[in-house]
């Protein structure tokens, strides 16, 4: 039985789902019981090629490596020395995200709206100085993503990339500027890795998952019904790449993620 291994950021977990909310890895678990067994090493808030080229490194073999790289990378966030002059619970990268679910109450409402642009008015402020930008340099992100496909290849026979994809609507337009030049960046390299070396297999998104019931309210998290789409697309791709066997009658998948 193959053994095939998970590492994602936030956006491989159930984050920000209520209920009953199942992440992607678990649910490609139950749909390939029979031919794999799927073990979800971690999950790293705030993914990007440094940290996981540490992480790979401490994980152990395994035949396929499944990484989910999140969105983290791309997006800017607050830099010291200004990120000593904010309040303690702005000090951390996480107080800049926008909520995964909507709040009833209508103080919290205004006070969100307050917060909000607040927010945005010290992200304007602080962008041209330098100090609202992302954490992994944009000219080190050629060499750290080499780095993180070698260490990939000596860890798995097989290593699967994906790299998510996000609605970007609630951001403000710098912060999806800022995005999208890491985003074609690394997806431009993934790419070329994937028609260089057989072992390396690249799973896009389609444009057809970016619709907003597929995401929790943050339009970057991964709702319920996102999840149960991702695993569908996994197990797709690990079967065109011939990684598990083809089924007959395989046809969920272009009903699903449509």
């Amino acid at each position: 039985m193959l053994k095939i291994s998970v590492i994602g950021g936030s956006v491989s977990q159930a984050f920000g789902l209520e209920g009953q909310g199942i992440e992607w890895p678990s649910l490609l678990r139950e749909q390939i019981a029979d031919e794999a067994d799927v073990e979800r090493v971690s999950s790293i808030g705030f993914l990007n090629p440094t940290s996981l080229i540490r992480f790979i490194k401490t994980s152990k073999p395994s035949d396929v490596l499944i990484i989910h790289m999140g969105t983290s990378v791309g997006w800017p966030v607050i830099h010291a020395p200004l990120e000593r002059l904010l309040r303690p619970e702005h000090r951390h990268d996480a107080a800049f995200h926008l909520p995964t679910t909507a709040t009833i109450s209508n103080r919290h409402l205004v006070k969100r709206a307050l917060r909000h642009t607040l927010r945005n008015l010290l992200k304007f402020s602080a962008f041209p100085f330098g100090l609202y930008r992302p954490r992994q340099s944009i000219r080190d992100l050629e060499s750290d993503l080499a780095s993180a496909f070698i260490e990939a290849s000596k860890l798995a026979s097989h290593v699967v990339w994906m790299q998510h994809r996000t609605l970007g609507y609630r951001r403000l337009f710098l912060e999806r500027w800022v995005y999208q030049r890491y985003f074609n960046r690394i997806q431009s390299q993934v790419r070329r890795r994937a028609m260089e070396f057989e072992n390396f297999h690249l799973v896009e998104i389609p444009d057809g998952f970016l619709s907003q019931d597929n995401f929790t309210l943050d339009g970057v998290h991964v709702s319920s019904q996102g999840h149960r789409k991702l695993a569908t697309l996994i197990e797709k791709s690990l079967r065109a790449a011939g990684i598990l066997q083809n089924r007959d009658g395989f046809t969920r998948f272009s009903q699903e993620i449509a």
